[in-house]
């Protein structure tokens, strides 16, 4: 009886300690993917320009990373301490470039 307590108590506790970590994780959306959305014009109402506009605008640099994850940010797409991450900043930048690059 002891033993069916304690692992339905273990099983108890490690589903409230995953339950946050998986909501987390729901809201990041990949890089690639934050990028291909502003690009295609997902972000609009947050006023970052789709198509040739998008990559003019990054290569004027009016449209920044940080611009690009407020809005990602604004559409639940990502959590509020991805505009933290400056590593993260960086490599959305890198890839916002490259994205413009190739097209």
């Amino acid at each position: 009886m002891k033993r069916i307590l304690l692992s339905s108590l273990s099983i108890l506790v490690l589903s409230g300690a995953v339950a946050p970590i998986a909501e987390a994780q729901s809201k990041q959306t990949s890089l690639f993917n934050i990028v291909h959305l502003a690009r295609k014009g997902f972000f609009q109402e947050q006023n970052i320009p789709s198509h040739s506009a998008f990559c003019s605008a990054v290569a004027s640099k009016r449209v920044r990373a940080k611009d690009v994850v407020k809005a990602a940010i604004a559409n639940d797409r990502l959590s509020p301490e991805s505009l933290d991450d400056k590593a993260y900043l960086k490599r959305v930048e890198s890839k916002m470039r490259r994205a413009c690059i190739r097209n």
